[in-house]
This record gives structure tokens, sequence and C-alpha cells, in this order.
């Protein structure tokens, strides 16, 4: 708990009423708790100083506000209660005795950060980063969840512009960081790709000086994030590359009824152990590998990464398989979408009997270069052996016309299920991938639901 006075004084705010004891924060009227900290937080479409009424309804116990505001209740008066946010949680992970991974990446951060939760879980209690809360608001959210079980705490850390991850990681103050890769993800907020790589290594440089940073052997900015360690330990993973810390090697990937299965053997020093994954892709052994490293660094033994990583299952809308009713496999990889995330994927369903099908809706954030990405995508498609491709959304387009015969683009979604449940044929293994912005997951939900008994 901290009372109002004590966070006063550590956000420069001016406290007006009694000085009561808070033992929780809320940004949204809707889901606080009672006694809670209400902290109204001014968004591009949004106002939470809108809902103060609404928060006191609530029960919310204090309000922290850009200006003062009629209320009986006590409240913290600061500049910027975004910035308020972000050094409410600091202080609270200050309290904190856990210690702190962060997690970043282009692709896989999600995964990799419920694979060392996982592994962490076996012997102790762990917060780990729920949904989609990896942002400089989630970030200080999932720090003010730490309580005094939390022996460790698994910080995801996004970013769609230069200086969020830094501005994170100033009040993480992480003990291991991990970097999974650089891709296409929010390219167009960075302008390329080695602005992103820039950018992921803020959590680098963010950290605690006594920091281990976990990096990743395989991508080609590996050597640029060496140079900002500053003296500080480095543990490299690779996916198959012998000469790096932590590896992997003989994978093996199979589909068993709805689930994915895959087993390789994890090298570690002079030490080989065999690991099961119910995960598909070349990928998800690199995700599980990083991971591995990330607990490694901490201690932690083999035989507990083992036991973690058996228990992790595919995030909805993540290459989650399915098997309809007249035994098509579905695999659902709608959850979101980018260049590097789409050749993940297509790999997964080469690897899979049947023939490969693929739904597509189109991509976001891509930049002024967005109409060649999309072309260049149709030619991706094409040469990854893909015998069918239904796309959606305006800028796909162009992937079709690039991809050829066998590709139809489609004005509405809607469309593209009718047309799609007409013709998907029981030898067919579809994979459906796009955005967030083009609900692609609407089209798994009807195909599974139309097929599963």
């Amino acid at each position: 708990m901290l009372t109002l006075g004590a966070i006063a004084v550590a956000l420069k705010a001016k406290l007006t009423g009694q000085n009561i004891e808070i033992d929780s924060v809320s940004i949204d009227s809707r889901t606080l708790n009672a006694g809670a900290l209400y902290i109204a937080i001014k968004g591009d479409q949004f106002d939470g100083h809108d809902f103060i009424q609404a928060a006191e309804k609530k029960g919310a116990g204090a309000l922290l506000v850009n200006q003062a505001v009629k209320s009986d209740l006590p409240q913290l008066v600061v500049a910027n209660t975004r910035l308020a946010l972000a050094q409410l949680g600091g202080l609270w992970r200050q309290k904190s005795q856990a210690t702190v991974f962060a997690v970043t990446g282009s692709n896989g951060k999600t995964t990799i950060k419920e694979m060392l939760a996982a592994i962490l879980s076996v012997e102790a209690s762990v917060l780990a980063t729920a949904g989609n809360f990896n942002n400089e608001i989630g970030v200080p959210l999932t720090l003010l969840r730490l309580s005094m079980q939390h022996r460790y705490a698994v910080v995801e850390m996004g970013a769609n512009h230069s200086g969020e991850i830094a501005f994170s990681s100033r009040y993480a103050l992480a003990d291991i960081v991990l970097i999974n890769n650089v891709g296409d993800a929010h390219l167009e907020g960075f302008g390329s790709l080695k602005g992103i790589a820039e950018a992921k290594g803020e959590i680098i440089t963010g950290s605690k000086s006594s920091s281990i940073a976990i990096l990743n052997q395989d991508d080609a900015f590996y050597r640029l994030w060496l140079e900002k360690l500053n003296q500080r330990r480095h543990f490299c993973f690779s996916l198959n590359n012998s000469t790096a810390d932590v590896y992997a090697s003989d994978i093996k990937v199979s589909v068993e009824g709805n689930q994915f299965q895959t087993a390789f053997n994890l090298h570690y020093q002079s030490k080989k152990i065999p690991m099961q994954l119910k995960l598909a892709g070349k990928h998800n052994v690199n995700n599980a590998v990083a991971a591995a490293a990330a607990a490694l660094a901490n201690n932690i033994p083999l035989t507990q990464i083992q036991q973690g990583l058996a228990k992790i299952s595919p995030v909805k809308g993540r290459l989650q398989p399915w098997l309809s009713r007249d035994k098509n496999l579905i695999i659902d990889d709608s959850y979101n979408a980018n260049p590097s995330s789409l050749k993940v994927a297509l790999e997964v369903l080469k690897s899979c009997a049947g023939e490969p099908w693929l739904v597509l809706g189109a991509f976001g954030e891509m930049g002024a270069q967005s109409v060649e990405i999309h072309r260049q995508l149709g030619v991706l498609i094409r040469e990854s052996g893909v015998k069918r491709l239904f796309a959606v959304g305006d800028e796909a387009r162009g992937t079709v016309e690039a991809f050829g015969q066998g590709g139809v683009f489609f004005e509405s979604q809607s469309l593209l299920i009718e047309v799609l449940q007409a013709q998907l044929q029981a030898d067919v293994v579809l994979l459906i991938k796009g955005s967030r912005t083009q609900k692609m997951e609407n089209v798994a939900a009807v195909l599974i639901d139309n097929f599963r008994n």
C-alpha cells in the first residue's frame, strides 16, 4: 500500500483531501476496484476526466487528475496523468523484490512471454503482462499489479514509434532483457528496419546497469545490440547455430488431431535435453530457445524449463489448428499480421499434408511502401506453393494480381466467406491470416462453427 501523501511527494503532485492509503490503481471507471486510485488518462479518442462521476459511483477511493475537479474524493493534481501513471508504476516496481524480465521483438514476444512465465511458474509465483498491455500505459499498469508474493515478473514491451520502449524501460528497471528479432511490424512508425532495431535496443539501455541481455544471434542486428551492452553481460541464442550459448537441434513437427506437436533438443553448455511443444513451426522453437536462454540466465534448471515448455498451449488466433468435420485442417493465425509473420505461417502451412490455401486480409501500418509490399506478398505466397488465395482489404488487390491464377479479391468479407464455404474441399489445409483491422477471426469462427461436430 501507498499513502496519497507518499505518492504526492514522489510525483510532485498537489494533494487535496484526506491522506488515505491506496492498494490498487485503475484507468477504467468500468472495472476499478472499490477504494482504487482512479487515474484520468487523456487519449486521442477519449478523456478520462469525462468519467470521474462514473468512477465515484463505482467506488473509487481517490483521483489522479490533470486539473482540480469537483469531487468529495481526495485528489492528486499533476501536469500529466500519463507520465504520472508511469512514475507510479516505477515507484511500485522499486518496492518489489521480484526479478523483472522484459521481452521485446517484432514477432514472437507474446509467445516468449507466455513460455517464460510458464517456466518460472513451475516453482514460483509469476506476474506476466496480460493481453496486449505492452505499451507506455500497459507496462506501468502491469508493474502496479506486482505483489509481495511475486518472485518474478515477465513484462512484454511493444512499440510503434522510437522512444516508447525507452520510456517503459525507465520505470520497469528490468534485471533481464530479451530481444527476439527485427521484422516489418509497425514499419510506418520507424521508417526502416534499422530504425526498428534501434528502438528494440532501447530495452537494453533502459535496463539496470547490472542487467543481463538475451540476444538473438541469428538476427541481422545482433551486432548492433552488442554495441549497446556497456559492460552488461549477455546470453546469445540461436535456432541451430552451435556457437550460441543456447541452441536447438533435431526439430520434428507433426499434427495430432487439433494439436501441433514439435519435438527438439535444447543445448546449453555441454548438456542436451529433449523438449516438447504443443505448437507448430521452427519460429516457435526459436521462441522456446529464447525463453530458455532467459531462464538459464537466471539459473533456472533445464528440467524446470522442460516442464514449463510442455505446459504451453497455442494463443488464440496464433497458428491455432482446428480440424473440421470434413477433416480439413484450418490454421487460425488471425491475431495479427506483418510480412515476417506471414513467412513463418507459410512455412507451417507448407509442412502440413493437404492442398495449401490461404485467406488473407490486407496488412496495416506498412507505411509509404505499402502498395509495393503487398505486391511482394503475392509473389511470396505464390512461391511458397499456395494453390488458392482468397483476399480482402483494398491493399490486398495488388497481392492477388501478383499471385496470379488461383487468386481472387473480394470487396467484402461476407462474400469471401460465402465463396470459400462453397469451394472448400476435403483435402485442403487452410491458413487464415490478416491484420487486426481486417478482423479475420470472423472468417475462422464461421468455418470452425460450420465444420465442427
